[in-house]
């Protein structure tokens, strides 16, 4: 009897030691899986703001050759008919006006946008 008893508190002790084992166990899981998880939130951070720098870069080199372009079209349509007042151009579905003014003897072209915004001012 004394043996079934104590083979009894064994398998019970076993029972608990398993379950305490389990309990650490899973925690150090649990714990791994946070600092895994905010490790993969930091790169993915790092790599969103990298994305938007380089979308925000591309849209400002976008803008400068747009202004490139519209000066140049500009200049050759002055050259083409010597008069460039208040003459409007589609470019790239915004429409863009155009207007030549004299300024103590300087000629200076201003290209501004559909917002009245100037892109070109010289």
């Amino acid at each position: 009897m004394k043996r079934n008893s104590n083979l009894f508190y064994n398998f019970r002790w076993g029972v608990a030691n398993i379950r305490r084992k389990l309990t650490i166990y899973s925690g150090f899981i649990l714990l791994e899986s946070l600092v895994s998880f905010s490790i993969v939130c930091v790169i993915a951070g790092i790599f969103s703001l990298t994305i938007t720098q380089l979308i925000q870069q591309n849209y400002q080199r976008e803008q400068e050759l747009t202004r490139t372009r519209l000066g140049y079209e500009a200049i050759l349509f002055l050259e083409q008919t010597g008069d460039l007042r208040f003459k409007e151009r589609i470019y790239q579905g915004e429409t863009y006006r155009f207007s030549l003014m004299e300024n103590d003897g300087r000629r200076i072209l201003k290209v501004t946008d559909s917002r009245g915004a100037i892109l070109i001012g010289q």
